[in-house]
C-alpha cells in the first residue's frame, strides 16, 4: 500500500471520528442566566427614560410607585395613540368674557370658603353635643329610671312607649358615631402624589404583544 493509500485511510478515519463527535450546551443552566425579557403595552408616555427596569413597553414610562413589593400598577384603559399638537390661533380677548371669568373664580373661592366654614361649624356642633351628651347622660338616665318604676307600677302600658323611646336614642347615638368617623376619616385622610409605572420603550413591543396574544388564543383554542 503507497503512502497515498495510507493517508487518505487517516484522513477518512479522522474525519469520521470528528462528525460522530457532538457538543451539546448545557440549557438548564443556560436557560437560567437568561435576562428575563417582559413586555407590555402602557396607556402614557413621557420624555424621560427610567434608569432601572425589567419591563419593556412600546413608550417610554417614569413614574413612582407607592409599596415596596415587586408588583406592578395595571389599567384597562386602551393604549393612548400621541396626537399631534395643531399651533392655535390666539385667541381675541373679549372683556365681557374676561370679566366673566373673574366673576365665576370669585365665585368659586368664595363657595370653597363657604364649605369650609360649614365644615367646621359641623365640626362644632358635634364636638358640642357629645360634650351635652356626656354631662347630661347621668342624671337623665337616673331620672328615666325613677319614671320607669313609678310609671311600670301606675300605668304598665307606657312600658313599651320607653322601649321604643330607648331604641330611638341607641339608633341616633348611632348615627351621631358614623358621622363622627367619618368627618374623621375625611381630615385624617392623607394627599397622595401621583404614581404610576415605569417602562423602557421596546422598537418590537407591539410586535411582541400581538404575538403573544396570538400563542395564547391558540392554545385556549386546543
Amino acid at each position: 500500500m503507497s503512502a497515498m493509500a495510507i493517508a487518505l485511510w487517516l484522513s477518512v478515519l479522522f474525519h469520521l471520528g470528528l462528525l460522530s463527535m457532538h457538543f451539546e450546551p448545557e440549557l438548564k443552566k443556560f436557560r437560567d442566566n437568561l435576562p428575563v425579557l417582559e413586555v407590555v403595552l402602557v396607556n402614557a408616555k413621557t420624555q424621560s427614560k427610567p434608569d432601572n427596569t425589567e419591563t419593556y413597553a412600546q413608550s417610554n414610562l417614569d413614574r413612582g410607585g407607592n409599596t415596596e413589593l415587586d408588583r406592578k400598577m395595571k389599567t384597562a384603559l386602551p393604549v393612548l395613540t400621541p396626537q399631534k399638537l395643531e399651533p392655535t390661533p390666539n385667541p381675541v380677548v373679549n372683556p365681557k368674557q374676561s370679566a366673566q371669568a373673574s366673576l365665576q373664580t370669585a365665585s368659586e373661592v368664595r363657595e370653597q370658603k363657604r364649605v369650609a366654614e360649614l365644615e367646621k361649624q359641623a365640626q362644632e356642633l358635634m364636638t358640642q353635643i357629645k360634650a351635652a351628651n356626656a354631662v347630661e347622660s347621668q342624671p337623665v338616665q337616673k331620672a328615666v329610671a325613677q319614671e320607669t318604676q313609678v310609671d311600670n307600677q301606675t300605668n304598665p302600658n307606657k312600658k313599651l312607649d320607653l322601649a321604643n323611646v330607648t331604641a330611638a336614642a341607641l339608633e341616633m347615638q348611632k348615627l351621631e358615631a358614623i358621622i363622627s368617623k367619618q368627618q374623621d376619616e375625611y381630615q385624617k385622610r392623607p394627599k397622595r402624589k401621583f404614581v404610576g409605572g415605569r417602562t423602557k420603550e421596546y422598537r418590537y413591543a407591539l410586535y411582541v404583544e400581538a404575538w403573544r396574544q396570538k400563542v395564547e388564543k391558540i392554545g385556549n383554542l386546543n
